[in-house]
């Protein structure tokens, strides 16, 4: 008789560097990299990236984050440095 060991891999992180791409599996997205794209607005539409970890909006130019971002559970890293954010939603 033969013992089988099976461990489940490591599953792959992807880093995805555009909102509508990781709109399209939004419940696969764990580390989303909006950095220096000039964002004046971050979309109320991240809400919708429920298992999202990481959000990095460097070098942007925001001045306020939506309320949504609070619905964001899973959110370990939130890096908004180099932005002019002056209005923080109480969610946060």
């Amino acid at each position: 008789m033969f013992l089988l060991e099976l461990q489940s891999q490591p599953k792959e992180v992807i880093i995805h560097k555009n909102l509508s791409d990781a709109l399209k599996t939004p419940n696969e997205v764990q580390i989303l990299d909006l950095s220096r794209n000039q964002l004046t607005i971050l979309p109320k539409e991240i809400e919708q990236l429920v298992n999202l970890e990481s959000l990095h909006l460097r070098d942007n130019e925001l001045t306020t984050l939506p309320e949504e971002i609070g619905i964001l559970k899973n959110l370990k890293y939130l890096d908004i440095s180099r932005n002019q954010i002056s209005n923080f939603p109480k969610e946060i």
